[in-house]
C-alpha cells in the first residue's frame, strides 16, 4: 500500500503535506464512499462506457464543490488548467494547481471533496477500469 501512495504523490509538485495526510486514510474509504458520477452527477457525466472503461468528464464552475466521492484506479487528462482545493474527511484540506494537456495515471484514491478555487471553468477527463 505505501508503495502506491508514494506513486500518486511522486507526481505532484509540494506534495508533502498530501503524502502525510494519505498516509493515515485507510484505502477502505474507497469502497465506502461513492464514485464520482454517482455523488455528484451535475459535474461528473459518463461519456462513453464499454465493459472493460468508463469515460468521465468532470466539469467545475468557478467556487463549484461536489459531493465526498472516492476513486478507483484511473487516467485522469487536464482539459484546461484547474486550481483545485481538495477536503479530507479528517477536516484537512490540500490546495495544488493543474496544467491543462497533462495526463496522470493514478492509483485508488479515498473519499474527499474537490472544489474548483479558480475564477474560470475546470474540467478533466478520467478514464476508469470497471
Amino acid at each position: 500500500m505505501k508503495n502506491i501512495i508514494i506513486d500518486v504523490f511522486m507526481t505532484i509538485p509540494n506534495s508533502a503535506p498530501i503524502f502525510a495526510a494519505a498516509m493515515s486514510l485507510s484505502f477502505a474509504a474507497v469502497a465506502e464512499t461513492p464514485p464520482t458520477y454517482k455523488a455528484s452527477p451535475d459535474i461528473y457525466k459518463i461519456i462513453q462506457e464499454n465493459e472493460k472503461f468508463r469515460v468521465i468528464e468532470g466539469t467545475w464552475q468557478p467556487g463549484q464543490k461536489d459531493a465526498m466521492h472516492s476513486h478507483e484506479p484511473f487516467v485522469i487528462h487536464w482539459i484546461t488548467d484547474c486550481q483545485l482545493s481538495a477536503s479530507l474527511p479528517d477536516g484537512k484540506s490540500i490546495e495544488g494547481t493543474q496544467k491543462a494537456g497533462t495526463t496522470q495515471i493514478k492509483p485508488a484514491v479515498p473519499g474527499h471533496i474537490a472544489t474548483n478555487a479558480g475564477k474560470t471553468v475546470c474540467k478533466a477527463l478520467f478514464v476508469e477500469a470497471k
